[in-house]
């Protein structure tokens, strides 16, 4: 869930337990979320990250080398992994998607307004 769901939907739950319906009728419907590419600052917008450095150009150059076509199999290695960019699922590491339910369930009150709600 995007922080924009995430945000909508927690203000679903409110709006429900407070007009006594399910979605909060058409006052829910009619919300937008409140942020969006309109309401956000253009710098958060316009933001990047770039990764570089001389371990970033030097990893650049090997796997060109390695995917070139006159690569001659030089290297002592045929595969390149980029884990200097902080992606670990590139080293076969699984998601922690325990952690990201149970932020879910508490930002939207789904742990606490049901008793029988389980994270898996």
């Amino acid at each position: 869930l995007s922080f924009c769901q995430t945000r909508a939907m927690s203000d679903d739950s409110k709006a429900a337990s407070t007009s006594g319906g399910v979605g909060g009728g058409a006052a829910a419907a009619a919300r937008q979320p409140s942020l969006s590419m309109a309401t956000v600052n253009p710098r958060v917008a316009k933001m990047s990250h770039a990764v570089r450095g001389k371990l970033t150009v030097m990893a650049n150059e090997l796997k060109e080398r390695l995917e070139a076509p006159d690569y001659d199999g030089s290297l002592p290695f045929d595969e390149l992994i980029m884990a200097n960019i902080g992606n670990p699922h590139n080293l076969g590491q699984p998601p922690v998607t325990f952690f990201r339910q149970v932020l879910a369930h508490v930002m939207t009150g789904g742990a606490s307004s049901r008793a029988d709600a389980a994270v898996p």
